[in-house]
């Protein structure tokens, strides 16, 4: 599992780090929507949720798409599954 602080400095690296010539290349694959969606994670980072209100979800027993292995989605959160046993 990625920790909050982790989450939260991949997400300033990918505001300072990415290039405008990165940028302008994406950019052109991309429908106006999204590239606006980029633009704005450019701006604000793609992580800037405070960590109380993670913390919150998770202690109520949500799962917090932050910590997913495989993709992870740092804006969801979903209710557990109940193991079958």
């Amino acid at each position: 599992m990625i920790s909050y602080k982790d989450q939260l400095a991949a997400s300033k690296y990918f505001q300072t780090n990415v290039s405008d010539l990165w940028m302008r290349k994406k950019l052109s694959t991309l429908s106006e929507q999204n590239q606006k969606k980029l633009r704005n994670m450019r701006k604000n980072g793609f992580f800037n949720l405070p960590e109380k209100v993670i913390d919150a979800f998770i202690s109520e027993g949500w799962e917090y798409g932050g910590f997913w292995e495989n993709e992870r989605d740092y804006m969801h959160f979903e209710i557990k599954k109940k193991s079958q046993n």
